[in-house]
């Protein structure tokens, strides 16, 4: 067989196939680059030397068409073979013969190899490039530094209406968005600019390939769809402004809940503000009483009645920073009011006003307040809030307890340093909360109370003002044993 003793001796990678796409003759030059001998080749298929390994399918079903079309024209194709571990790429001339009634097909493939380096090195030889390449949506074009095309993606090829023989290998200047001169597109570096091909702008961004030695291998450019972008910008815009709607809805919200919850902790807290202001105002009355006295019996001397004045002047400025602490404490705050302060100090300052009640339920009050604690960053009025809307809810607790279990009522107020923050910790021996219930406490409206005791607001509200200070709050509980409440500040 001439042909055969002919088709040994050619160049490039070739093989014959029988209609099952087993190899049934290989090339000398075939054969040493895979360096084996004919006989480990004998029926193997051609297409399992194919990468990556979805190809494998895609070339089969390939090799099927053509013989079905029973076509004498010639087809082209790319891909690249793994042989000894070595990724190899080729664009092949695929040819059909019919010898004898039997109809072999010829693969004669032209080894690119050298062109692909760069790429090689782009995707470090991953089996999986080819597939990540082709799934980018952008236009990508790869250059040599003689600006011929050395590859492109599935999208660039589709886009351009271009097969890999046609333009691999080529100059640039094949497609029309690359100048007449080249080098003027290519600065060292990226070179990012906007232009228009077939009506549609691209953003095009090239970037240099550098090599270890700091030395120019290629280009890669990247074309990106514009208007695709500009619209999906737009979207994310729109969604980013619903988002911040809904973001501020929620804050008018939590702050409307903060506001009603602060307004229904000064209701309960009334009769305290109420023996605040009475114990001055008596006071008040007594001095008045005794310089009516003096007067009525003109006894007035100028000493006494200058230390009395001075008396009455300081319940007076009593009354006032009494009134001021209110104001401040039922006004809305914001968070730029937040300032250094001290925990044991809106503690105490809380206190001032619900103690008296507490006194009259008989719920005992333990302090164990840590001396010389770090200061937290906060709203001293809304630490307050805190403080009084948990007592409340500990004094809710300790009513709601079964009458018939005779116990103390108590309630323990602590502070101390744990895990670099501030903890305060208010402990009731009251009703406690189911465990089902426990993940609901902080919801809005939530509340195991009738609707004469509270809308639920309480907790919510808590949880909204401990979270804008950066703080922590965590609820430990058993049912008909206890209520521990622990709120974590940072440290200022």
């Amino acid at each position: 067989m001439e042909w055969l003793s002919f088709f040994t001796k050619i160049s490039g990678f070739n093989v014959v196939l029988d209609n099952k796409g087993k190899i049934i003759h290989i090339n000398e030059e075939a054969k040493q680059l895979i360096r084996s001998k004919k006989s480990h080749l004998k029926e193997q298929s051609f297409f399992q030397l194919v990468v990556p390994l979805d190809s494998i399918a895609v070339e089969e079903n390939f090799f099927q068409q053509i013989l079905e079309k029973k076509s004498i024209q010639d087809e082209y194709r790319e891909f690249p073979l793994l042989i000894n571990q070595q990724l190899l790429f080729f664009t092949w001339k695929i040819t059909i013969h019919k010898i004898n009634n039997e109809i072999f097909t010829l693969y004669s493939g032209t080894d690119i190899t050298e062109n692909y380096n760069i790429v090689n090195r782009l995707i470090k030889t991953t089996i999986e490039w080819r597939t990540t390449f082709d799934a980018i949506s952008s236009l990508i074009i790869i250059l040599n530094n003689q600006f011929q095309i050395i590859q492109m993606n599935r999208a660039a090829f589709s886009f351009f209406g271009l097969q890999p023989q046609e333009i691999l290998g080529q100059s640039c200047k094949k497609i029309e968005i690359f100048s007449d001169n080249p080098l003027q597109d290519f600065n060292k570096g990226k070179l990012k600019k906007n232009l228009k091909i077939n009506e549609i702008w691209f953003e095009q961004l090239i970037n240099m390939i550098i090599n270890d030695q700091n030395e120019s291998e290629g280009y890669v450019v990247v074309l990106t769809d514009i208007d695709k972008r500009i619209e999906a910008e737009e979207k994310l815009r729109e969604a980013l402004e619903k988002l911040d709607n809904s973001y501020q809805q929620l804050q008018n919200q939590q702050n409307q809940i903060i506001q009603a919850s602060k307004l229904a902790a000064l209701g309960r807290m009334a009769s305290g503000i109420a023996h605040e202001i009475s114990q001055p105002l008596m006071g008040i009355s007594l001095v008045t009483d005794l310089l009516q006295l003096d007067v009525k019996e003109k006894k007035i001397d100028e000493k006494k009645l200058e230390k009395n004045c001075n008396k009455l002047k300081s319940y007076i400025y009593r009354i006032k920073d009494i009134l001021d602490h209110v104001r401040n404490f039922s006004k809305q705050q914001s968070n730029e009011n937040f300032s250094p302060c001290q925990i044991n100090t809106c503690i105490k300052n809380a206190l001032k006003f619900v103690k008296n009640q507490f006194k009259n339920h008989q719920i005992k009050l333990n302090m164990n307040l840590s001396d010389n604690l770090p200061e937290i960053m906060g709203n001293p009025y809304q630490i307050e809030q805190v403080i009084v809307n948990l007592l409340n809810n500990a004094k809710d607790a300790l009513e709601k307890k079964p009458k018939e279990n005779k116990f103390s009522k108590e309630i323990t107020i602590t502070t101390q340093i744990k895990d670099q923050k501030i903890q305060l910790t208010i402990l009731d021996n009251g009703k406690g909360i189911p465990e089902d219930l426990l993940k609901n406490v902080f919801d809005p409206f939530f509340s195991t109370k009738t609707m004469e005791k509270g809308a639920g607001l309480g907790l919510s509200a808590t949880y909204g003002l401990v979270s804008k200070m950066g703080g922590l709050i965590e609820v430990v509980s058993e049912e008909n044993k206890f209520t521990e409440i622990q709120v974590f500040f940072p440290i200022h």
